[in-house]
């Protein structure tokens, strides 16, 4: 396992992001069960309670507007 670590004064600020496919009614259905942190992504694994099934989203690790 890789140590996460801060290189050359980087500094993890805030990351904004949101779930494709979510409206307000469905906002409450499911939450962020776990993450990880491969190379290129950070990766959300989600638990949906009245769907009973889970999902898995990528957001890139580099900085994008």
């Amino acid at each position: 396992m890789n140590d996460l670590s801060v290189q050359d004064g980087e500094k993890i600020d805030t990351i904004a992001f949101a779930y494709p496919n979510r409206d307000r009614a469905h906002a409450r259905d499911s939450f962020c069960e776990a993450f990880t942190i491969p190379d290129t992504a950070i990766c959300l694994f989600t638990k949906q309670w009245q769907s009973q099934q889970c999902a898995c989203y990528m957001i890139p690790k580099e900085p994008s507007r």
